[in-house]
């Protein structure tokens, strides 16, 4: 069985999220319950002090626009935390991806602390591209970056067009830590190979992206790299 899998990407404003954190666990979480969202994980990012995730699981697209739209519009959220949440978020990308349920379930076991298990770094970037050229980036992932990040040995868990709208766009990739995660990017990134080779012409189809790190259960990792529904060819 199938559900449908939100990842929010938030960048905070500077020194706010343990502010934003607090406010969800108090304010925001037990209202989303109240509204039976399903929240498979959240918390901070471990790569740097502004970002935050929300996952949220839904039965399919459609449950998920008729969920949100009753929620962002009901008294609750609107009368409720709405402005002292949203003051805080400087942006977000949301990426939408198809997995198998029991995926689903590994997420929500496994992003949580278990340090008795082998542990990935997991890196989820979610990219907004200029409207009307996804199916250009696309095409550049497929013949360009990927086989460059191959030969870079960098492990590439999924990627492809979100479905729930027609720009965005999704990269995870997996580290054995996070300095092995740094040490990789900063290799890669600043390679002539990457600098003078298909850079710019996939950055320029880049609007803005943001990036989350979050540990996960090898296993749950393996899950994801199945389970994820794969790219295709738009």
């Amino acid at each position: 069985m199938k559900k449908l899998v939100e990842i929010r990407s938030l960048n905070l404003h500077p020194g706010k999220r343990g502010e934003f954190h607090r406010r969800y666990l108090e304010k925001a979480l037990p209202l989303l319950k109240k509204w039976k969202m399903d929240v498979v994980a959240f918390g901070p990012s471990l790569h740097d002090e502004n970002s935050f995730y929300v996952i949220r699981a839904f039965d399919s697209l459609e449950h998920r626009q008729e969920s949100e739209d009753a929620y962002y519009e009901s008294s609750d959220w609107r009368q409720g935390p709405r402005e002292e949440m949203v003051a805080l978020i400087e942006s977000y990308i949301d990426i939408v991806l198809e997995m198998e349920e029991e995926t689903v379930n590994a997420l929500r076991r496994n992003v949580a602390d278990s340090p008795r298990k082998m542990k990935k770094t997991v890196e989820i970037r979610s990219y907004n591209l200029k409207p009307g050229r996804r199916a250009e980036f696309h095409r550049l992932v497929l013949e360009k970056s990927l086989p460059m990040l191959k030969r870079w040995k960098v492990d590439v868990v999924a990627f492809g067009p979100s479905p729930h709208d027609e720009n965005s766009y999704y990269l995870i990739r997996a580290y054995k830590s996070l300095e092995e995660r740094q040490a990789s990017q900063d290799a890669f990134y600043g390679s002539d190979e990457w600098r003078k080779g298909p850079r710019d012409e996939i950055v320029g189809l880049i609007e803005n992206y943001t990036t989350i790190v979050i540990e996960m259960e090898e296993v749950t990792v393996n899950a994801l790299r199945k389970k994820a529904t794969p790219y295709s060819p738009l």
